[in-house]
């Protein structure tokens, strides 16, 4: 997906190429992961507003 700038994205989930999560969750991965109903008032709530949202996995670098 190309986002450019001033896109507005709803983050489902995102990742890291980092080691902050193995380091908070004793070297274990930890995908934040968004509430689905969080996720599904976000896009209404941009639908409602004619906001053109993507929703999608966020990587983090």
């Amino acid at each position: 997906m190309d986002v450019k700038l001033r896109d507005v994205v709803i983050g489902m989930g995102a990742c890291t190429d980092s080691k902050v999560n193995r380091m908070r969750f004793k070297d274990h991965d930890f995908a934040a992961i968004a509430d689905f109903g969080m996720v599904r008032n976000a896009v209404d709530a941009a639908k409602a507003l004619g906001v053109d949202a993507r929703v999608g996995n966020i990587f983090l670098r």
